[in-house]
């Protein structure tokens, strides 16, 4: 992993021998920690998420990232990852529209805005970087009753059927939930 962040002239910003983080700045503003092992070990026991948490989680339903370009992006991600093509998507509430590819075993969405509005905001103000984690659930109305019941003001998600906790609230993270 080390000779091909080298080859794709990708910086390495922190190199802990069984793991090492790459600079964001070759990466779509992602520090991608590469490692060699097992994160599931350290993992909650299974079904914790889903079938105790109060949230109900059952997965991430994807990751979007704002870029300047979606075609750049997607090629830029498939020389490194080797990604496959999902389809085009559209955020109308977020001024976007992208592309949805499979990264692993995930779902990334590469989103360019369309003009004037929250995506374009956000680069302006962030760069090229991650904009939203968007998890599933098993039930959006229970999500919405906790988190309402733990203070957070929620507002619409990017996508129709999904909700997000505001920002401002999450140290300007930007959580989506759908079903």
């Amino acid at each position: 992993a080390r000779e091909f962040a080298n080859e794709k002239e990708i910086r390495i910003i922190n190199d802990l021998g069984a793991a090492f983080f790459t600079y964001p700045g070759n990466c779509f503003g992602i520090a991608w920690e590469i490692y060699d092992g097992d994160f599931s070990e350290h993992a909650q026991p299974a079904g914790y998420w889903e079938n105790q948490h109060p949230l109900g989680l059952t997965g991430m339903a994807r990751l979007s990232v704002a870029v300047e370009s979606v075609e750049a992006a997607a090629a830029r991600l498939n020389e490194l990852a080797y990604v496959s093509e999902i389809g085009p998507v559209s955020r109308p509430r977020a001024g976007a529209k992208g592309v949805q590819v499979q990264v692993g075993s995930e779902v990334w969405e590469l989103l360019e805005p369309t003009g004037d509005g929250a995506l374009a905001d956000y680069l302006g103000r962030y760069g090229q970087r991650i904009r939203s984690t968007v998890f599933k659930t098993g039930n959006l109305s229970e999500v919405e009753k906790h988190l309402a019941g733990q203070g957070f003001d929620l507002i619409p998600g990017d996508a129709d059927g999904a909700l997000a906790i505001n920002p401002a609230q999450n140290k300007n993270l930007l959580f989506e939930f759908t079903e």
